[in-house]
């Protein structure tokens, strides 16, 4: 019986530790939440909070075609290598951004009642990891600094969709794209209400949800890092509405604030946002899961603070915006530097989709 025990353990542990893990370039720091494509835009994997690939990911890419494998994270360089290079390789690193952001400049804070945040957004919908929609524009966000709602005004968007992907039914279409929300805890007063937090060092916490680890909070230059795991599939939520049934296990943020203060932030000093969400979903007992996830960022261009909003026609968060909208080319150049292209990969597939005009 002791036999069998301890062979249990040393198979735990060897199989824990045969996971490849991916880590910043010259430093012992795993990176969360890195997005892995194929060279045809699947949405292969993410990592977890500790930086680890799934113990399927290789079983996946020899289901595949794909020659090649591409690592995304708003913090880092995109980084592509091939099948053969993925296998020989017992870490992958990534290298960091450089940046050094321009001051944003804030107008009279005198008689003001709104932030306004304006910025660049891109979201796009995987559907059994085949790009299905892709929205992106310039939009504004108007927050009342007395309740915390928050508004949003697209001014200029494209909109994409790929018509050969089948939805769940012919009645039934879940879509998540379009203008994201601001999570409630991107701000330090929200995020202490749930989480507790660990110091590793003077520029670096580990946030703790029930003594496991769920994101980071780390400085960098001069600014500050919120990497957090909201649900994933040890704590997935499952719900059930109008005969769909849906379960969301993975559901990541990633923000970058100008600030290096750990207690001193929130969407005054926000400059970038990230999130991915992970759903399976189904109609009735008898159908197959479909797997869906989105991705959706916003890049700050302009802060201004304001006494009244002006507009007052406002669009819905996470609702495709069709057709597109736009006189000139806005995403040519975006004026923020935490900016990156896609990999050419999705591209790609967004450019194989069709623009609805």
């Amino acid at each position: 019986m002791k036999e069998i025990l301890y062979l249990i353990i040393y198979l735990s542990f060897v199989f824990s530790y045969s996971q490849k893990r991916i880590f910043e370039l010259e430093k012992s720091t795993a990176i969360p939440f890195v997005e892995i494509y194929s060279d045809e835009g699947d949405l292969i994997d993410v990592t977890n909070e500790q930086g680890y690939i799934n113990q399927n990911f290789e079983a996946k890419i020899n289901s595949l075609s794909t020659r090649n494998v591409i690592f995304v994270h708003p913090f880092f360089e995109i980084k592509q290598i091939s099948i053969e290079e993925y296998f020989n390789s017992k870490i992958i690193n990534l290298k960091r951004n450089v940046i050094e952001l321009k001051e944003v400049i804030i107008s009279n804070k005198r008689g003001i009642k709104y932030l306004k945040l304006k910025g660049y957004f891109r979201s796009m919908q995987m559907n059994d990891n085949k790009p299905h929609y892709f929205n992106d524009g310039i939009v504004n966000y108007y927050i009342s600094l007395k309740t915390g709602k928050i508004k949003s005004k697209v001014l200029y968007n494209r909109s994409f969709e790929d018509k050969s992907l089948k939805q769940l039914s012919g009645l039934y279409h879940f879509s998540i794209v379009g203008v994201p929300l601001f999570n409630d805890l991107l701000t330090h007063k929200n995020i202490i209400n749930k989480y507790s937090f660990n110091k590793e060092s003077d520029k670096s916490k580990r946030i703790l949800f029930d003594n496991k680890t769920k994101g980071y909070l780390n400085t960098n230059n001069d600014n500050l890092e919120l990497q957090l795991s909201i649900n994933s599939k040890e704590d997935s939520k499952k719900m059930k509405l109008l005969g769909m049934e849906s379960e969301l296990d993975l559901y990541n943020i990633s923000a970058i604030y100008d600030s290096n203060d750990k207690i001193d932030f929130d969407l005054t000093n926000l400059i970038f946002f990230k999130e991915i969400r992970g759903y399976n979903l189904r109609k009735n007992k008898k159908q197959k899961f479909s797997r869906i996830e989105a991705t959706h960022e916003f890049f700050l261009l302009e802060k201004e603070y304001l006494e009244d909003i002006d507009d007052n026609k406002f669009n819905i968060n996470y609702s495709f915006i069709f057709p597109s909208s736009y006189d000139s080319p806005f995403w040519v150049e975006i004026g923020n530097k935490l900016y990156q292209p896609y990999p050419t990969s999705l591209l790609n597939s967004i450019q194989l989709m069709k623009e609805i005009k």
